[in-house]
């Protein structure tokens, strides 16, 4: 007989279930379907119930109840069962009627939802699994009882449930069931089913996850103890404006002149935003006067400004200047070099000449499966992820030309916002061939929800709208889901290798990319 749970996943209340169990598997009636323990949340008599074993097959529907060990009734009516470690249970009614019950119980679920059991033949009995019941009375029938004398081997076993079966199917006139009844009954009482996490809910998990330092960081962090000039090289999302930010704080808080800086007005702007540090300059690069003087200068994603002209720059406003003065350069220049600038090797040179080396390795942005696709796509050779799980790269073959790939942007982020519970601010479009004239075949009703992040949008950051962005102005940003679009453009150059990459490493949590038709398989191998 079919056994649901199966053995080695059955869970046992007594030794009584046990045995029967034992008894039960090894029955051979086809289209017989036995459940251990079948709760009943809602009883019609008390609180809940559960019944030990329900029998299904093709003569109906049968509640079965085990009693094992000692079994008296006293004077006052109180059924005592005694187990093997001298434990009693005391009940006010007999097994048989809580057999009863429970099978009454049991109808009443199966008619509420659907089931029409007025043709559906029903039994209950009693097993005593360790002593013989022969004990006569109005509430039971011998055919409703087995016990020790039945359990003596397989073969008396089977043949006193078949006169218990046979028993009911005299009492009641039924059709039979089939074997798609049979099933239905059990997938009812004992589904089965595959639920996974919400998007909201993974999406939330993996914030979580990716907000606590690292033990690179701490390491970090402890060399700028030591280490007043600092050279940090790390891939996208391993946490270098979160190092930056801290760097600044404890220089801050010794009441040094601190200077955060960038090339990007946006990307500063963000930065502030990120932070509540007071006497703490931060701006963009441009805006800072060359007769101003600071204690402390730390500059993020320095790959974009690290000519010699800055570097003779930051070597007027720094006390100290370059060689003795105290300063940290955060930057990536093996994947997000050449977009704004292309890196100088003799300001690189001077830097590394004058500052200590450190190495972030572990990213704490994105998850895993986001810097697989990143590193099969672009080749970039990212760190090891913080955050394992997460949703799959969702690579959408869109149509040719601009309006193909809106129509299908826009299906996907109505499904992300009604469907998986994302938040529009969570969600930014970024198009990698820097174009925004995509946005034209937008409706005048979508057009007007989405914003173009520049300075003044970050100052409103996080905002509840769809952001919208390209590789360059988005540098140094984040944000839970990203879109990417204006892919057929690319070319194997290393400048659209790199935009591809920062757009992807933006992503936290959900990545979405529109291939057209021009690209295809094509992408996947452009820069290997």
């Amino acid at each position: 007989m079919e056994m649901i749970p199966a053995k080695q996943l059955a869970e046992f209340e007594s030794d009584a279930e046990r045995k029967v169990y034992k008894k039960l598997e090894r029955i051979d009636w086809p289209g017989w379907v036995c459940l251990h323990s079948v709760f009943l949340a809602e009883h019609d008599y008390q609180r809940s119930g559960e019944i030990d074993f329900l029998l299904i097959g093709p003569l109906g529907v049968f509640v079965l109840e085990i009693k094992g060990g000692r079994v008296r009734v006293d004077e006052k009516h109180v059924w005592i069962h005694k187990n093997r470690w001298g434990q009693e249970t005391r009940k006010s009614k007999s097994p048989f009627k809580q057999a009863n019950e429970n099978m009454h119980t049991l109808l009443g679920d199966l008619n509420a939802d659907g089931f029409q059991c007025r043709d559906l033949r029903v039994g209950y009995g009693v097993i005593f699994t360790d002593i013989i019941f022969d004990t006569k009375s109005t509430e039971w029938v011998s055919e409703q009882v087995l016990d020790v004398n039945s359990m003596k081997s397989q073969g008396e076993f089977e043949t006193a449930l078949e006169m218990h079966i046979s028993y009911w199917q005299k009492m009641q006139v039924c059709p039979n069931l089939d074997l798609e009844s049979i099933q239905e009954y059990v997938d009812y009482l004992r589904p089965r089913f595959d639920r996974i996490p919400t998007m909201r809910s993974r999406i939330d998990d993996i914030s979580v996850h990716s907000t606590s330092l690292t033990k690179e960081q701490y390491r970090i962090l402890d060399l700028l103890k030591d280490h007043p000039r600092i050279i940090c090289q790390g891939g996208a999302g391993t946490g270098k404006t979160f190092l930056a930010l801290e760097f600044a704080r404890r220089h801050a808080v010794k009441d040094k002149k601190v200077l955060v800086t960038a090339h990007s007005k946006i990307l500063t702007t963000f930065i502030s935003r990120q932070t509540l540090l007071e006497d703490v300059i931060i701006c963009d690069l441009a805006s800072v006067s060359p007769d101003s003087k600071f204690d402390v200068v730390i500059i993020d994603e320095g790959q974009d400004i690290l000519t010699v002209e800055t570097v003779k720059f930051l070597d007027q406003i720094l006390v100290g200047g370059i060689n003795e003065g105290c300063w940290a350069f955060f930057m990536d220049i093996n994947s997000q070099a050449g977009l704004v600038a292309e890196v100088d090797t003799a300001a690189l040179r001077k830097l590394q000449n004058a500052g200590t080396i450190a190495t972030l390795d572990r990213n704490c942005r994105n998850t895993l499966p986001i810097i697989t696709q990143i590193q099969a796509l672009t080749g970039a050779d990212l760190e090891d992820a913080k955050v394992a799980d997460g949703p799959l790269v969702d690579y959408e073959d869109v149509g040719e030309g601009a309006a193909a790939e809106v129509r299908s942007l826009v299906t996907w982020l109505k499904m992300m916002i009604s469907d998986e519970k994302v938040k529009p601010g969570e969600i930014t479009i970024i198009a990698v061939d820097e174009s925004l004239e995509w946005m034209d075949h937008l409706s005048p009703q979508f057009r007007n929800s989405v914003k173009i992040v520049d300075s003044d949008l970050i100052e409103q950051w996080p905002i509840n709208s769809i952001s919208v962005s390209t590789p360059t102005a988005f540098k140094g940003l984040e944000n839970t889901a990203i879109a990417i679009i204006g892919l057929g453009g690319l070319t194997a150059d290393i400048e659209s290798r790199n935009r591809m990459y920062v757009a992807m490493s933006r992503a936290k949590a959900l990545l979405w990319i529109a291939v057209p038709p021009s690209l295809g398989s094509d992408l996947l191998e452009m820069w290997s």
